[in-house]
């Protein structure tokens, strides 16, 4: 099971990681398990992360962190409906797993959807994403992606994931 506590410690570390990091919206802090992580945040206090767990392929995943309530705690949590956008284009529906405070995209032999969010966000300036809480309305969010490709390469490194849906 994916740990999804995204505590106030990795959001103060993604604050500072983003300052450092220029022209790059995005921080990078190290995880409990030595492995980098990186992420971006919104005034809103949601949250994209990217990260792993352990390393091997197919385990680096994507965690939309929102502070407001998306799911009840299952053995198998649900997938549910997402929408994404990139740089005010076309919407892209996709399906991502929902935890009590966190979605999460995947990329693993069942389920196969971190590269729905990835693939186009790495050249573009901004991600506006759309969830579908279990009980209450869509919940819309924005955030500064500037910078993903070197974020989204520098994760897959470090976790020893060659399954990286956007290497080249």
């Amino acid at each position: 099971m994916h740990k999804l506590v995204i505590g106030l410690g990795a959001a103060t570390a993604l604050a500072a990681g983003a300052a450092q990091a220029q022209g790059s919206a995005w921080g990078y802090f190290e995880g409990e398990n030595g492995l980098l992580q990186a992420g971006v945040g919104n005034a809103e206090g949601q949250q994209i992360i990217i990260k792993c767990d352990e390393s091997g392929d197919n385990k680096v995943f994507a965690a939309i962190h929102s502070p407001t309530s998306l799911a009840g705690v299952r053995q198998r949590p649900p997938a549910r409906d997402v929408k994404l956008q990139f740089d005010g284009g076309r919407i892209v529906d996709t399906r991502f797993r929902y935890h009590p405070n966190t979605a999460i995209a995947l990329n693993n032999r069942r389920e196969s959807v971190l590269s729905d969010l990835l693939g186009p966000m790495v050249d573009a300036n901004e991600v506006t994403i759309w969830l579908d809480p279990e009980d209450g309305s869509e919940i819309r969010m924005s955030f500064t992606v500037t910078g993903a490709r070197d974020a989204i390469n520098r994760v897959f490194e470090s976790c020893s994931d060659s399954a990286n849906p956007i290497a080249q």
